[in-house]
């Protein structure tokens, strides 16, 4: 791009979505006792197509979810027990948290406005003391 050319920023599409794809593989050959294998944080994340963050916090809302036998390894038995009990209905996921902040702010409230943007507050006093 030369000096005087200007960038163009892109338009705001909302939120950004992660998309998960990976390269891990989540087959297993048939013949594969699941009681002696052990699957990682990374094999569950490409199994259910979540990204880390949203995987750990999945798995903390669901009721029940193992505990890793291994430092970061669950046995395949127990996950696939989940997923039945998902699948049936007997497990229950939490529902997640939401996200801090006020989600309905009072159109007539002048200290929350204040404390939501202190810059603006700062400036209307100078003003008021100015008059």
């Amino acid at each position: 791009m030369d000096a005087g050319a200007s960038a163009i920023a892109a338009p705001d599409l909302g939120p950004t979505v992660m998309v998960v794809t990976t390269s891990h593989d989540t087959t297993l050959p048939a013949d594969t006792d699941p009681r002696h294998v052990f699957v990682d944080a990374k094999f569950l994340q490409a199994r259910w197509g979540k990204g880390r963050s949203a995987f750990y916090a999945y798995i903390d809302r669901i009721d029940g979810f193992p505990g890793q036998v291994v430092h970061g390894r669950w046995r395949l038995d127990h996950i696939l027990a989940i997923e039945d009990g998902l699948a049936a209905g007997t497990v229950t996921v939490r529902p997640g948290t939401p996200k801090a902040g006020p989600s309905v702010v009072a159109e007539d409230d002048p200290e929350l406005d204040d404390f939501l943007n202190p810059k603006a507050a700062k400036k209307d006093k100078a003003k008021a003391v100015q008059s």
